[in-house]
């Protein structure tokens, strides 16, 4: 893979879905950044990993970008407090606000919060008992989509 992003593959699909880990690091995260935008529906799971993240100023931009251009974006309040956005509803509403169509919040055992550009909706949690949270944001991005 070259240093520089050059043009996207071409997109044979209908859809892209990003895990956001990636995103952290060039060349991979600016190559997947300009599939992304030459996709013709995306969706973007923010699962940030602290470990992953060198440029913390780059990685909220770039998710911003992205999260943008979404049909729909999911992230955890863990996820917002991770890259540093302050509170998580707020931030969810700002990249409705900059174009994407639905943003998810999951919450634990709080529950999950929509927001269209026309609503906001909280959802309670039907978890009573947590023994794992590993692949819980997965199994709730695949049940969403």
């Amino acid at each position: 893979m070259a240093d520089t992003p050059g043009a996207p593959p071409p997109l044979w699909t209908t859809s892209s879905h990003i895990g956001s880990a990636v995103l952290a690091a060039d060349p991979v995260g600016a190559r997947i950044e300009a599939a992304a935008a030459a996709a013709p529906f995306v969706t973007i799971d923010i699962n940030a990993r602290e470990p992953s993240i060198k440029d913390a100023g780059a990685y909220r931009a770039r998710l911003r970008r992205i999260g943008a251009l979404s049909g729909v974006v999911k992230a955890s309040v863990v996820d917002i407090g991770t890259i540093g956005e302050g509170d998580p509803e707020a931030y969810m509403q700002s990249l409705v606000s900059s174009g994407a169509a639905l943003a998810v919040l999951t919450a634990a055992e709080e529950g999950a919060f929509a927001f269209t550009d026309e609503t906001a909706v909280r959802l309670p949690s039907a978890a009573h008992h947590v023994v794992d949270p590993v692949g819980a944001g997965d199994s709730f991005m695949a049940a969403l989509l």
